[in-house]
Formats: structure tokens, sequence, C-alpha cells
């Protein structure tokens, strides 16, 4: 799954150790409710919703779009992701726009 985090920056030509190393740390900064670091050693499966998450911070983008359907999920699911969205901001401090579709 590591290679997946990490594969645009193997398109960019990034050596394997330094791509694996920029993947991890964003796979930490999504999974950082876990105990302990992920690595690509201990990856579990817990983290894969925030693959996409961690495979669009490797790049170090300028600006993300993101899109979700919160509305949906129940008030306590919806708040926590919320929440988890806000201190992926507040660490990496990158612009991010939040799409949210709406019902007309």
């Amino acid at each position: 799954m590591i290679d997946n985090i990490a594969f645009g920056l193997e398109m960019k030509g990034v050596s394997k150790e330094d791509r694996y190393m920029v993947a991890e740390r964003y796979l930490n900064l999504i999974n950082s409710r876990s105990s302990g670091t992920v690595t690509r050693r201990n990856f579990r499966v817990e983290c894969v919703s925030g693959l996409p998450v961690a495979r669009a911070l490797t790049l170090d983008p300028v600006l993300s779009l993101w899109t979700s359907r919160l509305g949906p999920l129940d008030a306590q699911t919806r708040n926590m992701l919320q929440k988890e969205l806000l201190q992926i901001w507040e660490k990496t401090k990158k612009m991010i726009v939040f799409i949210t579709p709406q019902r007309g």
C-alpha cells in the first residue's frame, strides 16, 4: 500500500527511499489517532480510508480540492471526520477547498 501512496512521486522520478519517507510521513499524519508510528512494515488496514488524502499530500500541492458527502453520515462520524480534516489542514497549512455537493 505504501507504493500506492508514493506512486505520484515515483512518476516524478523520486528515489524509492525518498518517496517512502514522504509517504510514511503523510500516512502518520492521516492516521494520528492510532497508537505508534505507521510504517510500510506495520501498516494497518484501518488506514485505508485516508489513502487518497495521503497520496494527494505527498505531491505537495499548492491547492487541494476535496469533495465528500458528509451529509449522509451520522452526526458523530461527521464531526469526527471534520475534526480530522481540520487537523490535517493545521499540520500541513496547505490550501484546501472542501466541496460538498448539495441536493437540489
